[in-house]
């Protein structure tokens, strides 16, 4: 090869070299763009929720998701605006998403999320069926058996909702969401400020039952009972302590005990629909059995 020639394929190679390198800096360029651009719209769209301003957060998320798929973060509070104005069913399509594309902690947050939004739906056996896939995922879930334990609760399943509740306190909540770390503590801070205003002297109905929904909400199932008999013992007991004492009645197989506590909450609530279901239940369940028993709406 002549020294004209190694001149020509050295210059080739390096013009080549140089086209690469000018190809390869506008592809990275385009794709910081890209990156500066969906980061933009998250934080913009952030600051409207916060805002309030709902479409246009929504307008945002949207965008920023449009540019980059993958971008979960941003999916996720699409997802909370879109909840926030009553797109439920737009909402849980972005929750499927997540769901299909992802795994690991991406996939349980969605998975919480279509349980949340199932339950809105009152859709309760697709919010059970999410949750028990995260189950299978983390068998030891404390938010998703407490999560179980209010679907038990929405569809009257009494037992299984008290089995649930202590479970939860019994397990692990290292993989917990902050919002459910921060619930359980609030149970806590107010069953601990109301017990005090309790041994301060303070024994009103309200009271002792305001401290059995904080009991019931930790899991201590025995002692929420405990101080909704003592709202019961008093003038102006709310509905729900005659409500939650005839659930644990009817738990432990005493219909007629648990009867007589649902009529209280629906002398109290006429309107008490968990009242008037639970008193039609125990009724059709007592002997001798009543052709059915009937409780008007």
């Amino acid at each position: 090869m002549t020294s004209l020639s190694r001149r020509l394929t050295v210059w080739v190679l390096l013009m080549s070299l140089f086209l690469i390198a000018i190809i390869s800096a506008h592809r990275i360029g385009n794709w910081w763009a890209r990156r500066v651009d969906e980061q933009t719209l998250y934080s913009q769209g952030k600051e409207l929720l916060a805002a309030t301003e709902h479409d246009e957060a929504i307008a945002c998320f949207s965008k920023a998701v449009e540019i980059a798929p993958d971008f979960v973060d941003a999916r996720i509070m699409l997802i909370d605006a879109l909840r926030r104005v009553g797109k439920l069913a737009e909402a849980r399509a972005h929750c499927e998403k997540i769901v299909e594309d992802t795994k690991g902690e991406d996939q349980i947050r969605a998975l919480f999320l279509m349980s949340e939004i199932a339950r809105e739906l009152a859709l309760f056996d697709d919010a059970e069926h999410a949750l028990k896939d995260i189950l299978e995922l983390l068998p030891n879930s404390a938010q998703a058996h407490y999560a179980l334990a209010q679907i038990a609760e929405d569809t009257a399943r009494y037992a299984e909702m008290v089995v649930l509740l202590k479970s939860a306190v019994n397990l692990d909540r290292q993989d917990s969401s902050e919002e459910y770390v921060a619930l359980r503590e609030e149970y806590r801070k107010v069953a601990h400020d109301l017990s005090s205003r309790k041994a301060n002297g303070e024994r009103t109905a309200w009271l002792q039952y305001q401290l059995g929904i904080a009991y019931k909400g930790m899991g201590d199932w025995s002692k929420a009972i405990e101080a909704f008999t003592a709202s019961s013992e008093q003038t102006d007991t709310p509905a729900d302590a005659f409500f939650w004492l005839g659930v644990d009645a009817e738990i432990n197989g005493d219909f007629p005990l648990a009867s007589g506590h649902y009529r209280s909450a629906v002398t109290i609530l006429p309107s008490h629909r968990k009242a008037l279901l639970g008193l039609r239940r125990c009724l059709n369940k007592q002997e001798p059995h009543p052709a059915k028993a009937h409780v008007s709406f």
